[in-house]
């Protein structure tokens, strides 16, 4: 579970209007908590009490169906200003000190090192990581904390997901 929100209390519904599917998730007649996804042929739309989101390509639910957070977070259109999510110090120095575990080129443990000596502060860590031609021998971490709201959502989507197993 990506965030402490149960929706096995919720109810749901689903309505089909020529190639349109909206799935809801709601408690009885409360919008509270309620989070509706419509899906087109093109894009899935969410809204409800967790934000409105649009990703560019569908998310038909089915038993196998899976959310992928990084596939998902890639596909989330970015026409307004929703922000999803900060950077995030503490998981980038995470990653980079396994990579640093487990490198055994001193050039490349060298430039590691740097990076991880800068990864507190998210302007001096991109300018290092970014800006310096020795980090492309190798793929750099950029961690971001991403928004509970979408982690709510993606829960969402995955309760409906095991419904469909049953």
């Amino acid at each position: 579970m990506r965030i402490d929100i149960d929706f096995s209390k919720h109810t749901h519904s689903v309505d089909k209007c020529n190639k349109v599917r909206i799935d809801n998730l709601q408690v009885g007649n409360d919008r509270m908590g309620h989070v509706q996804f419509i899906n087109t042929e093109n894009v899935m739309t969410v809204t409800g009490d967790y934000g409105n989101w649009v990703f560019c390509r569908p998310f038909i639910p089915t038993p196998d169906s899976k959310v992928e957070d990084v596939y998902w977070l890639e596909k989330l259109r970015m026409g307004s200003t929703q922000v999803l999510g900060d950077y995030d110090p503490v998981e980038t120095a995470k990653e980079l000190q396994e990579l640093l575990d487990d490198e055994s080129d001193e050039d490349v443990r060298e430039i590691l090192n740097t990076l991880l000596n800068n990864s507190e502060d998210e302007v001096s860590y991109t300018y290092v990581a970014y800006r310096n031609d020795d980090t492309s021998l190798l793929d750099v971490p950029f961690c971001k904390k991403i928004n509970p709201w979408l982690l709510i959502i993606f829960e969402a989507f995955d309760e409906i997901c095991r419904r469909l197993k049953c």
